[in-house]
């Protein structure tokens, strides 16, 4: 993988848990992460359908992946384990 894009998914990463410190703090554990990456995916979708241009896309991808790594580490938060 390329340097450039390993720093793009660093800095969409940080931003995200700036942005939002607890992911899924509702407590709706994978469900809710899964809810999420589900919504950056149609964000996606929308940038293309609205020709909002490639750099637009490909920003809203990157956007995709943050929570597609913090659900694959674990980051939310599940109230039912409690």
């Amino acid at each position: 993988m390329r340097e450039k894009t390993l720093a793009t998914i660093q800095a969409h990463l940080d931003a995200a848990r700036e942005k939002h410190p607890v992911f899924t703090p509702d407590g709706d554990g994978l469900l809710g992460a899964l809810a999420k990456i589900s919504e950056e995916l149609g964000e996606v979708y929308m940038a293309k359908n609205d020709d909002e241009g490639l750099d637009r896309i490909v920003s809203e991808i990157f956007d995709l992946i943050a929570p597609a790594i913090r659900t694959a580490q674990g980051e939310y938060h599940d109230n039912s384990a409690s």
